[in-house]
């Protein structure tokens, strides 16, 4: 991450783009911390317990936790047919992931499913 940040930086100046480091660096870092860190620290966890299959699969929830952060965030209706979708692809992973005869704690699901949500989040 630091190699990106010195390579970013390199780039802003190349570039003569001015990202207002002091006027907009806490929005900076807590969308990083919520993009990137949080999700990290998450599926770390997460990874103790579940296989990288499972893992897969929670983490390509984040476009079903975009469109529920969308209808809550920025009011966008979730017609029949979306919710429909929705409730598809959760049967989906519970369907694949198994949570509850896997033997992984819960506690487990609920992390790769919260580092997905933050993906989302912050998309939006």
């Amino acid at each position: 991450m630091l190699i990106a940040g010195v390579a970013l930086t390199a780039w802003f100046r190349f570039t003569g783009f001015d990202p207002q480091w002091r006027r907009w660096g806490l929005h900076y870092a807590a969308a990083g911390m919520i993009n990137t860190g949080a999700p990290f620290l998450l599926f770390a966890f997460s990874a103790l317990y579940l296989t990288a299959g499972e893992m897969a699969v929670l983490n390509a929830t984040s476009p079903m936790w975009g469109a529920v952060m969308s209808a809550a965030f920025l009011r966008e209706r979730l017609t029949w047919r979306r919710i429909f979708g929705l409730v598809l692809g959760v049967v989906g992973v519970v369907f694949i992931a198994r949570p509850a005869g896997g033997g992984a704690p819960l506690i487990a699901f609920a992390a790769g499913l919260a580092a997905a949500a933050c993906y989302a989040f912050v998309g939006v």
